[in-house]
């Protein structure tokens, strides 16, 4: 789906830059699906069809889309919990060994962030995603 809304936004589709186009309001319903509310990330599938989990790389991607298709600001004020997406981002975040139980603080930050909480990939890309996920809520 993204590289669909991405591409058709670059080849110059008019109903991927028009937030009230039907095509665009469906792609926002298709991925409210993916929304897991209680984690605040998004899966690459309908909750009930994946057995996966909630990822960095995919939350980013959701968010640009509702941007790029103009619905990331309706989706905030009425199904998306910017609160939830931020400690799902912040989950994220790696610490050194024991300092992982006081996550208010910023002891043992080693300032890079795995693809979800607990995982043992790190990546650049998924600290690109991180504040990328920030820059998207924090610019509405």
């Amino acid at each position: 789906m993204y590289f669909g809304v991405l591409g058709s936004r670059i080849g110059g589709s008019a109903w991927a830059s028009d937030a009230h186009s039907p095509q665009n309001t469906l792609i926002a319903h298709a991925l409210r699906a993916c929304y897991d509310v209680g984690v605040g990330g998004f899966y690459a599938e309908p909750i009930e069809q994946y057995v996966g989990t909630v990822t960095l790389t995919m939350t980013h991607c959701a968010l640009h889309i509702l941007w790029i298709t103009g619905q990331l600001e309706a989706a905030l004020n009425d199904w998306l919990q910017p609160s939830s997406i931020h400690s799902f981002v912040l989950s994220c975040l790696v610490r050194t060994k024991g300092s992982e139980e006081n996550n208010n603080s910023d002891e043992g930050v080693v300032g890079a962030f795995a693809a979800f909480a607990g995982s043992s990939e790190v990546d650049v890309r998924f600290t690109y995603s991180a504040l990328m996920i920030l820059l998207m809520l924090h610019a509405q």
